[in-house]
């Protein structure tokens, strides 16, 4: 997975980084098409560490949707 970052990308695009994408995320601008293929390789050779990592992010992803959507009840109350 990557994220292509476009210079108008504004918060959202920042999220990835703040999620610990940071290697995964591809800022048009400043990357050359080599670059995006040699890293792609990299993940390849090491799948089952790119697995981990995502597995990681998923679930910090999940807690920070679980501790913002565990509030909704008590301001239901």
């Amino acid at each position: 997975m990557f994220y292509l970052r476009q210079p108008e990308d504004t918060i959202k695009g920042q999220m990835y980084y703040d999620l610990g994408f940071d290697d995964w995320v591809v800022e048009i601008g400043q990357t050359e098409g080599y670059q995006i293929a040699d890293r792609r390789m990299e993940i390849w050779a090491d799948y089952k560490e790119a697995k981990r990592k995502l597995t990681k992010s998923m679930e910090k992803i999940d807690r920070i949707y679980r501790k913002s959507t565990d509030r909704i009840p008590k301001i239901r109350a």
